[in-house]
């Protein structure tokens, strides 16, 4: 019974674990294509249209990872990234300040 338990479970934490790997991936590409679309010194940027997530992982936890996150990359403490949950909100923000997550392929 265990035999058959750990064949069947055994793909899917290898699956979920892959997922997070990626989706580590996709946050350091996130971050690489700030720097190009965006001189140091930009105090506001949203990611959107869409929350990233590799599956169903979230690549960066909304508010909680991405400012921190570009702070830490750029060594800036005044950075702040925010993620918009859907178009609309990523609408809301001026174009200058827009990352369209669809321009890097990030995975939905």
């Amino acid at each position: 019974m265990a035999a058959v338990w750990l064949v069947a479970v055994t793909p899917l934490h290898l699956r979920h674990d892959a997922d997070h790997a990626l989706a580590g991936r996709d946050a350091a590409r996130m971050l690489v294509a700030l720097d190009r679309a965006f001189p140091p010194g930009t105090r506001q940027i949203v990611i959107g249209p869409y929350r990233p997530y590799r599956h169903d992982v979230p690549i960066m936890y909304s508010y909680v990872d991405a400012a921190p996150a570009l702070q830490l990359h750029r060594d800036d403490r005044d950075a702040d990234l925010e993620i918009a949950p859907t178009a609309a909100v990523f609408g809301r923000f001026r174009p200058t300040a827009r990352l369209d997550l669809r321009t890097i392929r990030i995975e939905r």
